[in-house]
């Protein structure tokens, strides 16, 4: 959710080109319901009964949205949405599986909280998402 909330800052605030099948992730309505459901997830995840990344729910959850945000980011840039869809379907695949490792190797070699490594974890989303919006075309 928090890449998709970014995408959405960046359509509205720094006029991301979006071509008119998306044109609605650049408005207002739209970046401040993917704000409160980013932060909704954030705050969700630090809380000790959630189910895993990897579980079948959450993973379809990651795949879909990686898949919208790849299919909006691609029209953006004048790539196939399709292409788009793929390859951030696949990331998020692949960032759900490296985040959980990450996480756990963390959690094991440092004894911190899993708090601090969640919230280290969310930082590293964050400042990633503006990256690589920030250095398109």
């Amino acid at each position: 959710m928090l890449p998709m909330a970014v995408l959405s800052v960046f359509a509205w605030h720094v006029d991301l080109p979006m071509s008119h099948q998306w044109a609605f992730v650049g408005h207002m309505w739209f970046m401040i319901l993917m704000l409160v459901l980013a932060t909704a997830e954030v705050c969700a995840d630090k809380w000790k009964g959630m189910p895993n990344r990897t579980a079948p729910a959450g993973l379809l959850g990651r795949i879909c949205m990686g898949a919208f945000a790849g299919s909006v980011l691609a029209a953006s840039t004048e790539v196939r949405w399709w292409k788009g869809a793929i390859i951030c379907a696949f990331v998020a695949i692949l960032g759900a599986g490296v985040g959980y490792s990450l996480r756990q190797y963390f959690r094991e070699a440092t004894r911190a909280d899993d708090m601090y490594i969640a919230v280290a974890e969310d930082l590293v989303t964050l400042i990633g998402s503006i990256w690589v919006l920030s250095h398109l075309g």
